[in-house]
Order: structure tokens, then sequence, then C-alpha cells
């Protein structure tokens, strides 16, 4: 730094007294977002899958009580390739 007269000394180093740290924006929980955390890959069969072959899925099904959460969800083949439809 420096006046108009001559140079300023200014610390190397600030340290932060009162730091209120940022939340971490989570990502939105949706097929999209948990397709792009599995890899685009069926957690099942570990084989890669189009966009259009997919689906979100739960691996405790919302009958038993399986809550709609990150850690119950997966990517998945579309029901009716499950089912052997196609």
């Amino acid at each position: 730094m420096q006046s108009v007269r001559c140079p300023i000394r200014g610390p190397t180093v600030i340290v932060a007294v009162n730091y209120a740290k940022v939340p971490k924006k989570r990502p939105k929980l949706c097929a999209r977002a948990i397709r792009e955390r599995d890899g685009n890959r069926c957690q099942y069969t570990g084989r890669v899958l189009r966009p259009d072959e997919g689906s979100m899925g739960h691996v405790l099904p919302r009958s038993r009580g399986g809550l709609n959460v990150w850690e119950n969800l997966v990517y998945r083949p579309n029901r009716s390739r499950l089912a052997g439809g196609g």
C-alpha cells in the first residue's frame, strides 16, 4: 500500500476474529442430482445407463417406511426394464 508521500506497511496475514461460516448449498433432491451422484450407473447391476433409461428408486420402499432422503435413493433402470418389459 502507498500513500501520497510514502509507502505504508500492511499486515501480511489477516486473522478474522468473528468469522461466520457460509452454509454449503446442498443440491436439490431430484432424479437428476441422484443420477449425477451415482455417475449414470445402475446401483443394482453396475451398468451405465442413458438418462432416458434410468430413474430414481428407493432402496427401502416407501410402503415399508423408506424416506425420500439421499441415503435411501439410488439411480436404477426404469420400471419397465426391471420387470423385463423393455
